[in-house]
């Protein structure tokens, strides 16, 4: 028994290393019990969602503060989509009699769930991340960008008010200044030796700016349906 118990005992932390508390899972809230009853399925949906959207904001605001995102980074990130996808496949399963009001929650739930996925997606690009956050025009493109997820975590953890319309219009600003980057870019090139190739992957990136940007407002806007709420976005 003596020689058994250090062995024990470092089995038990090796566990709780791979397999971490329940708390730790953002998806641990999404008991089956639950899905019979509608409402309270998706409040903890809403909860669950806003959790995870709070964890890839968080994730990403170090990523570009650093500048580079390293293989924990992404891991993370990845774990925090297939939560997304848990969450989906949870809100689909809740059962309802097609009342009108919870089909609508459902439904901005799925959509929160399917941008919640996109916005992973685009965090796990970590090449375009580099390009973006060491190019100073790019950081540049990026401040509102940056501004509006300090916005959303202190609304997601209940400190601010809600940044819908913040970021209707930072995801709109950017879709309308891709013209002008575009042009800025191309007439940079000019003065400077920079190849074809160098000009596509600055493109891609606030391509990839605009579309962080763009996701975050449709999973912003789905939280205030999913949650009831009438917030203009």
């Amino acid at each position: 028994m003596i020689a058994v118990l250090p062995f024990a005992d470092r089995f038990a932390r090796l566990v709780e290393r791979l397999v971490p508390a329940p708390a730790d899972d953002p998806t641990h809230r999404l008991g089956r019990a639950l899905l019979t009853d509608a409402d309270a399925a998706l409040d903890v949906v809403d909860e669950t969602l806003r959790d995870i959207t709070a964890r890839l904001l968080a994730g990403f605001r170090s990523m570009w503060d650093a500048g580079r995102a390293t293989a924990r980074d992404l891991e993370s990130v990845s774990q925090l989509q297939t939560s997304c996808h848990r969450t989906q496949e949870y809100a689909l399963a809740i059962e309802h009699d097609d009342q009108h009001e919870i089909r609508l929650r459902q439904q901005a739930a799925l959509h929160a769930c399917d941008h919640g996925d996109r916005l992973a997606e685009r965090f796990l690009d970590d090449e375009r991340l580099s390009v973006s956050a060491h190019d100073l025009d790019l950081r540049h493109a990026a401040e509102h960008l940056i501004g509006l997820i300090d916005d959303e975590l202190r609304w997601l953890g209940g400190e601010g008010p809600d940044p819908v319309t913040e970021a209707r219009l930072v995801a709109q600003h950017l879709v309308d200044d891709m013209r002008p980057y575009r042009e800025r870019a191309i007439a940079r090139s000019i003065d400077r030796p920079a190849d074809a190739d160098d000009i596509t992957r600055h493109l891609d990136a606030y391509r990839w700016i605009a579309r962080i940007a763009a996701h975050l407002w449709r999973v912003n806007l789905h939280l205030d349906e999913l949650s009831g709420r009438t917030v203009a976005g």
